[in-house]
């Protein structure tokens, strides 16, 4: 899949924990926000795609939200002490789906800082992590914040 020259052409799947009353996802909400102000203008959460989109359940759910909307980066944000199972789910999903080359191009890791693979991810996630481009955030700190790693790792100019 080749890579839009602008970045409101880019396609852009945002998983991760919805976290204790929804924190993360707010915190992910936050994060689309930032990048459409950024001029990236398609993202997709999938929380936010209408249960309507299929009577097939959530896994049909994200089967279809890959089909329509084709994307061109999936992030996935890993937090300290949060339930991944979802997110681990929605990987395996992904790498059944894409060839190799195409996951190690699309699909990245952001986890943050102090996040431990071996112990809090299941051991597929953890099998994963060298093979994939990935990196820890700290959104305290200025260079290391996510929406900053996340337009690095897009890496199209204005």
């Amino acid at each position: 899949m080749s890579i839009p020259s602008t970045r409101g052409k880019v396609k852009i799947l945002l998983l991760g924990s919805g976290g204790i009353n929804g924190r993360l996802l707010t915190y992910r909400r936050n994060i689309r926000d930032q990048l459409k102000n950024m001029g990236y203008a398609n993202i997709v959460i999938m929380e936010d795609i209408s249960n309507s989109i299929t009577d097939g359940g959530i896994c049909q759910k994200f089967a279809d939200i890959l089909r329509q909307h084709d994307p061109h980066f999936i992030f996935a944000f890993f937090h300290r002490g949060e339930k991944m199972d979802a997110v681990a789910f929605e990987i395996g999903y992904v790498c059944a789906l894409y060839d190799d080359s195409s996951i190690r191009n699309q699909l990245k890791f952001l986890h943050e800082e102090g996040y431990d693979f071996a112990n809090e991810a299941c051991a597929y996630i953890d099998d994963l992590l060298p093979k994939l481009n990935h990196s820890k955030f700290n959104d305290d700190k200025e260079y290391s914040r996510a929406i900053k790693i996340i337009h690095r790792m897009i890496a199209i100019p204005e």
